[in-house]
């Protein structure tokens, strides 16, 4: 995901799609969130990013909550669980307890921020029917509340009363492409939706554009295998052509690297 969103902005600049950005998807995570350290740099660089793109329509944040699929869990982790309860000798606890956070953190939603109109929208490709957003939507407001009172910024306010409940997000699940249940492709979905909803952004200037636009994708979206197969094969090209080759935006010379750790071994 990171490497789709680094080539995405780089397409971005080079295309001069001016009303757009996208956020660093390294940091963006529910587990940072559940720790005070984590989310202290989760907002410290969403605050900087907010500041630095200030004249931007739209921000776009790569996000990974923590989401188990039920069906995989039921029938995979589970049944998985028993078999290693009769060979507890080859397998150690903190070896089990990987893969759960394997299968717990393993889906990507986008966020489109607005800051300006208080406005944020999610593209879950899954849903996720009862998932709690509390944690995420506190520290976009937090993040939106300090971005407006100590960096001169003005925001809509749209609560009544004082102090931080007057500068909130208003949050919006946008219609989107759905993958099907028992798909673990939703990292794909979310950089499809991350492409489509780049390309439409002139035409999406007000907010029921942009409720109509998720419509229009959701119900008119090609065959998802097709477009899958269109996306990796994107990412392929894109890994062989910016980042194996010396000519590539996001090179780093291997060779050298690996002389440098046999010198330091030497």
């Amino acid at each position: 995901m990171r490497l789709w969103a680094l080539f995405q902005a780089t397409e971005v600049r080079s295309k001069k799609i001016s009303g757009v950005i996208i956020a660093d998807p390294y940091l963006m995570n529910e587990e940072n969130l559940k720790h005070e350290e984590g989310r202290r740099r989760m907002k410290s660089y969403l605050l900087d990013f907010m500041q630095q793109n200030k004249v931007k329509n739209f921000l776009l944040v790569p996000y990974r909550p923590m989401y188990v699929l039920l069906w995989l869990y039921t029938f995979t982790f589970v049944p998985f669980l028993h078999i290693c309860c009769h060979v507890s000798k080859f397998v150690t606890l903190s070896w089990l307890r990987y893969v759960y956070s394997v299968l717990r953190n393993n889906h990507w939603v986008l966020l489109v921020l607005r800051p300006q109109r208080c406005n944020c929208y999610l593209l879950d490709s899954t849903k996720s029917p009862g998932k709690d957003w509390s944690l995420l939507k506190d520290l976009l407001d937090d993040c939106l509340f300090d971005w407006n009172t100590t960096r001169g910024h003005t925001v809509e306010k749209n609560y009544k009363g004082s102090g931080k409940k007057m500068i909130a997000f208003r949050w919006n699940t946008l219609s989107c492409m759905q993958q099907p249940r028992t798909s673990l492709t939703c990292d794909f979905y979310a950089r499809i939706q991350m492409k489509k909803f780049i390309w439409s952004t002139k035409m999406l200037n007000q907010h029921d554009k942009i409720l109509k636009w998720g419509q229009e994708v959701q119900n008119n979206h090609p065959e998802t295998g097709l477009v899958l197969e269109e996306l990796q094969v994107k990412l392929a090209a894109i890994i062989n052509k910016e980042v194996r080759s010396s000519f590539g935006l996001f090179y780093n010379n291997f060779k050298e690297d690996e002389s440098n750790q046999q010198k330091s071994l030497t």
